[in-house]
């Protein structure tokens, strides 16, 4: 079941601090090489995946949707990235 993957960025405000811990405490840890992923499934089938760096530190998020739809896509291009982090699928 494919997954359509859209890069999230949080501000720095205390409210949205706020949401942000809510969430990873209910996430679930998945170690990998480099760090690790918190992930949150949402019971509609949407997910929160988070990165963590091997030193702790938060270094990304993404949603990840799952279900059943359809839609056309077309690749136009390669994409190229200097922003990546070793925890990204890109």
């Amino acid at each position: 079941m494919p997954a359509l993957e859209i890069c999230v960025q949080l501000d720095q405000t205390s409210e949205s601090q706020q949401h942000f811990d809510r969430v990873v405490d209910k996430c679930e840890s998945l170690d990998v090489e480099g760090g690790r992923y918190l992930y949150w499934p949402a019971s509609s089938g949407a997910e929160l995946w988070i990165q963590v760096g091997a030193k702790g530190k938060y270094i990304g998020m993404n949603p990840h949707l799952w279900g059943k739809s359809r839609f056309r896509a077309r690749i136009d291009k390669s994409l190229v990235r200097s922003d990546f982090t070793e925890l990204d699928g890109s």
